[in-house]
């Protein structure tokens, strides 16, 4: 079954993904039937305002699901464009630092990790630019002395890749080539 929508919009914070991200994260297989693929590309890019197709919605198709597939779609687009920059740029990609409000989503992270095949660090802080000022703020007027700043600095989070990377690759290009043929289709 194939299902024409808008740009799919999921909440970013609050109790609703809060509890489908422990769900998700307890659940190991990635999406063997249920995509969410972008539409066709615009001079080699995704458009922001990408309208997307769900393809493999089925009675059972929950919640949880659905989520699982938006996160593991927003991975494989993330892949496509860092194959390019290694490609055209000639530059290999060691590991990856993701900061914004998906940055503290751990399930998200973790499968873009498993996808990319590479580590990725966040920092602890939702807002690390405001962190930073108030650091800066606190140091110069005195509030922060440097015993406090070495405890509260430097907190970071590291995720590793849990998917075997021949696995990761079959994932991909079954994703990869959902999103050719409906492509192809328009």
């Amino acid at each position: 079954m194939i299902f024409r929508s808008g740009e799919i919009k999921f909440p970013v914070v609050g109790p609703f993904l809060s509890d489908l991200n422990q769900e998700i994260k307890q659940e190991a297989s990635y999406s063997e039937d249920l995509y969410i693929v972008p539409g066709k590309p615009q001079n080699g890019f995704y458009p922001r305002e990408l309208k997307s197709i769900v393809v493999g919605l089925d009675s059972d198709t929950n919640q949880k699901h659905l989520l699982r597939a938006y996160f593991e779609s927003i991975a494989c687009l993330i892949k496509i464009y860092f194959d390019k920059l290694e490609f055209e740029g000639q530059v290999a990609i060691k590991n990856v630092f993701a900061t914004g409000a998906l940055s503290q989503n751990v399930p998200l992270l973790q499968i873009m990790s498993d996808i990319l095949q590479l580590p990725i660090s966040t920092v602890k802080e939702v807002d690390p630019a405001c962190w930073g000022g108030a650091v800066l703020a606190g140091k110069v007027s005195g509030v922060w002395d440097e015993k406090q700043l070495k405890k509260t600095s430097g907190q970071f989070l590291s995720i590793v890749p849990n998917l075997d990377p021949l696995s990761s690759l079959a994932f991909f290009n079954r994703w990869q080539s959902m999103s050719d043929r409906c492509q192809e289709k328009g």
